[in-house]
């Protein structure tokens, strides 16, 4: 899902943040990068501690090169409409998991 989406918000990046299809791309990309982090860290990093809410100890992820991607996605998101309360809350889920 990334290598496609990646392209496509790189070609919608000037787009206003009314456009739908910019904004649906962003969010599946930010959602996309916080999935791939949580394949490379909570499956194959297992442990007691891992995908437990709130994020705390050992379920602090490893890896966090996705994690912080989806961070600045998110920010982006935010940027544009600071409303968007799913992206809020996803946003602070990857400061936990980093």
């Amino acid at each position: 899902a990334i290598d496609l989406l990646e392209p496509l918000v790189a070609s919608l990046q000037n787009e206003s943040s009314t456009n739908t299809m910019a904004s649906e791309a962003r969010s599946s990309l930010a959602l996309a990068y916080l999935r791939l982090g949580e394949r490379n860290n909570c499956i194959n990093n297992h442990s007691s501690g891992s995908c437990i809410f709130p994020i705390n100890s050992t379920g602090v992820y490893t890896d966090p090169s996705f994690s912080q991607k989806a961070i600045e996605m998110y920010k982006t998101i935010l940027q544009k409409d600071s409303f968007d309360l799913a992206s809020r809350w996803l946003l602070n889920v990857a400061y936990m998991i980093i």
